[in-house]
């Protein structure tokens, strides 16, 4: 074979395309949803920051009686602590998932399992907080009115635990109820996206 014959057969391999594995498209296609996920979380943590500054502002904004200061005292320092320890595990899973190189299939595997992990610790952590937020917001009732709930509870018990007990078992099924919904618009559909990447690479094996 002269030097022609060769430069021909390889001007035919060149104009060849190249194929692209279909593992390394799907790797590809997972950091799209994982971005948007990592957005998500930074517009999360600073609300959450805000929400812990503004909460901080409540006593002199309402101007609380020296009797409720304690209990808020108290609830703002569970808020303090668990915050601040989310904060610091979403973080950690932030920096994880943008340091991560997507070029294996174990690796997409790995991410997989890291966001279903921390999308059961952000449910937990509403659920944390739940409690916080309903203390503060019966010490701002209480604030408004506290001879009338002073007499209540002091005179009607019984309606009082059973009022209570029935407002708190509304509010946490309504917060469950949209915590989900959050989660999945916010969180999970980003997600699902990623599973959906690893049925197809499943599929092909």
């Amino acid at each position: 074979m002269n030097f022609d014959d060769i430069k021909s057969a390889w001007n035919k391999e060149s104009e060849q395309p190249i194929e692209i594995p279909k593992d390394i498209q799907s790797l590809k296609k997972a950091q799209m949803p994982l971005d948007k996920f990592r957005k998500n979380m930074r517009g999360e943590a600073i609300f959450q920051i805000l929400a812990l500054l503004m909460s901080a502002f409540i006593p002199g904004f309402f101007k609380l009686i020296p009797a409720l200061k304690i209990p808020f005292n108290s609830a703002y320092i569970l808020f303090v602590i668990t915050t601040l320890y989310f904060l610091i595990r979403f973080y950690k899973f932030y920096k994880k998932i943008g340091a991560s190189s997507l070029n294996t299939k174990d690796s997409l595997y790995e991410l997989n399992y890291d966001l279903k992990l921390n999308m059961e610790l952000y449910k937990m952590f509403n659920f944390i907080l739940l409690p916080v937020f309903l203390i503060f917001g019966a010490i701002i009732l209480v604030n408004d009115n506290y001879a009338y709930f002073l007499k209540v509870i002091t005179n009607e018990p019984g309606y009082f635990y059973i009022a209570f007990g029935l407002t708190t078992l509304t509010i946490y099924t309504m917060v469950h109820f949209f915590a989900i919904i959050w989660l999945n618009q916010y969180y999970g559909k980003y997600a699902k996206e990623i599973e959906s990447l690893i049925s197809e690479l499943k599929e092909e094996q």
